[in-house]
């Protein structure tokens, strides 16, 4: 089982400068946020607008990510590196536009991109993989498109990471569905040399165990019965920020929430909150440390 802390908005030079601390309070992987060239700001969603498939931006460049890399290996610690590879930054108006700055190889061919329709129904299947979540996005299924970001992610692993979560992973179709073959051509050849979650909250275990063939599972269902497959949270940067279902929880009701995720015997994540919040600080917790401890 692993114990992820989940560093969403620091600094690759904050987490390389704290990977003793993180190694003692018992993790064994860490997940930064993205790192692809993004629009500037530091508001967190930024992150998950890139303009393409470049590493580097405000968390850090690509060889601050190669010294982590190298750090945390002779550590024992995994860096799972946040990639977006779905869509693409929006025009500065919000349209369903590419950004100016989105790479001209993505932005001028009209075969990688979906509809520029929004969706307005997130249980309906056929929109939610078909049409747009509110950014410009990318048809996963082009094989041209693929290898472009098969070329990314072996960037990535020259690199020295050890593993990927793919954002936003319930819009990319599968082969059992529509004959996309993402992730049977670009994620499944690379699922046995690194750790890979596929992010599908709110949705059914049909699916979870449709996606589970390809790589792990990373859900709120904490009761999702392939443990093996399963990577969950008792609060995510979504959770906290966007959904604000967990944003009210304090001190004690953090780490009862932590210690009830933990408990399901599979691979689960600690979000470290944002340096203005009071709770910031709970990934290092006595208790936390205790729970993290009692599962490796």
């Amino acid at each position: 089982m692993e114990n992820i802390l989940h560093c969403c908005e620091w600094k690759l030079e904050a987490v390389d400068s704290n990977l003793k601390i993180i190694k003692n309070a018992g993790y064994t992987a860490i997940l930064v946020g993205p790192i692809q060239k993004c629009k500037e700001g530091w508001e967190w969603w930024k992150l998950y607008q890139p303009y393409g498939f470049s590493i580097g931006n405000k968390l850090g460049s690509k060889e601050d990510l190669k010294r982590l890399c190298d750090h945390a290996r002779f550590l024992g610690i995994k860096i799972i590196v946040d990639v977006v590879v779905d869509h693409v930054a929006s025009d500065e108006k919000l349209n369903l536009v590419p950004h100016e700055k989105v790479d001209s190889k993505l932005r001028d061919n009209i075969y990688f991109w979906k509809p520029a329709i929004e969706i307005s129904n997130w249980n309906d299947r056929n929109q939610v993989i078909n049409l747009c979540p509110g950014l410009p996005t990318l048809n996963l299924a082009n094989y041209e498109l693929q290898d472009m970001i098969k070329e990314f992610f072996n960037e990535l692993l020259n690199i020295g990471i050890c593993g990927l979560r793919i954002d936003s992973a319930k819009s990319i179709s599968l082969p059992e569905e529509n004959g996309n073959h993402f992730f049977s051509r670009v994620i499944k050849p690379i699922n046995e040399r690194i750790y890979i979650m596929s992010e599908l909250i709110f949705v059914d275990e049909k699916l979870l165990d449709m996606y589970s063939k390809y790589t792990k599972v990373l859900t709120e269902n904490q009761n999702y019965h392939n443990k093996e497959r399963l990577c969950t949270f008792s609060e995510s940067h979504d959770s906290y920020y966007e959904f604000k279902s967990t944003a009210a929880w304090k001190g004690k009701k953090l780490i009862e929430k932590y210690r009830e995720a933990a408990s399901k015997n599979s691979d689960i994540i600690q979000y470290v909150r944002p340096m203005q919040d009071d709770d910031n600080s709970i990934w290092k917790h006595p208790e936390i440390i205790k729970i993290n401890k009692s599962r490796l």
